[in-house]
């Protein structure tokens, strides 16, 4: 049985999915790389298309409103004003989770910019998660801290974190709890390379790689 908004006797689904996109694309010139176009459509759309059936509900986050809205997802003002970080937006987004969908039990959180992720990771992730362990996937030797599950009662002791300790980074976080890794295998291209799943569109050339791995995967 789905979990239904604001109704706590309904078995939920166990997790929450939250989008995080409210970095400052530095590295791509200041442009909101969420909305950059990657085999016809926004980078956020191949996102949302992996994670969206992983979960009970996907929200995007974002530290202000803009044009995110268009993409028929509910969007996520951060909490803690002044572009904060990555973890201000897990902050808002479990408190999102809170308050609309009580019932739920997990957090997952995904990058905007990663066009390939695998689409079971959140399934994976709650078999190995316990009663409350946190869970972060692993690929090709690397730690993938953005991709993770939180439990829902992290709330308070994160926005704590943040407001006097002044945590930002996600790694951060994990560094100082304890975290079961998942790891994922590379994806097989159609010319038999082997790509991360959790390769992640950063710079120009990472869009033009991207581009390509599309190509291969769709031609």
């Amino acid at each position: 049985m789905s979990l239904n908004k604001n109704n706590t006797d309904l078995a939920p689904k166990p997790a929450i999915g939250v989008i995080l996109a409210g970095g400052l694309s530095r590295r791509m010139g200041g442009q909101d790389k969420s909305l950059l176009p990657l085999g016809g459509v926004a980078l956020i759309n191949h996102a949302i298309n992996r994670a969206q059936g992983q979960v009970e509900k996907l929200i995007i986050s974002a530290p202000q409103k803009s044009g995110l809205d268009e993409f028929g997802l509910d969007v996520v003002e951060d909490s803690i004003p002044g572009f904060a970080g990555p973890l201000a937006g897990v902050l808002s987004a479990l408190e999102w989770t809170e308050k609309n969908y009580p019932a739920a039990k997990w957090l997952a959180t995904f990058a905007v910019d990663a066009p390939f992720m695998p689409t079971d990771m959140v399934e994976k992730f709650i078999t190995v998660a316990g009663e409350d362990n946190y869970v972060m996937a692993r690929s090709m030797g690397r730690d993938h801290p953005v991709f993770a599950l939180w439990p829902i009662t992290a709330k308070e002791e994160l926005r704590l974190a943040i407001k006097n300790d002044g945590l930002s980074r996600v790694g951060q976080w994990f560094e100082n709890h304890k975290t079961v890794k998942i790891d994922f295998a590379p994806t097989i291209e159609s010319n038999n390379s082997k790509i991360d799943p959790f390769f992640n569109v950063n710079t120009a050339a990472d869009a033009t790689v991207a581009e390509k791995i599309v190509g291969n995967i769709f031609k």
